[in-house]
């Protein structure tokens, strides 16, 4: 699994959020936010994004970005936004 890094993208208390360096780019299947744990913020994974994490969280090798992924879908729990139930499909 190959890896593109942006770094340094600043997410406004918005919608949508436009990554310029991601223009003209294909979009990846999921996004890590927070790689390296370098900030805070609460984010939802998208369904699609949910899904290919799933799929392929053991193939992320760098364990402080499968963590921070990790606890975004802790939290997501928490507040009833990711079914626990779907959990041991990411923990397999």
């Amino acid at each position: 699994m190959t890896f593109d890094e942006v770094e340094y993208v600043y997410i406004n208390e918005a919608e949508i959020t436009e990554v310029a360096a991601m223009n003209g780019r294909d979009v990846p299947p999921a996004i890590v936010l927070n790689s390296n744990d370098n900030g805070f913020g609460f984010f939802r994974i998208d369904d699609s994004s949910m899904k290919h994490i799933e799929e392929n969280l053991s193939k992320i090798t760098h364990q402080l970005n499968k963590a921070v992924v990790l606890s975004q879908i802790i939290i997501m729990i928490r507040t009833i936004k990711y079914p626990a139930t779907r959990l041991p499909l990411i923990l397999k």
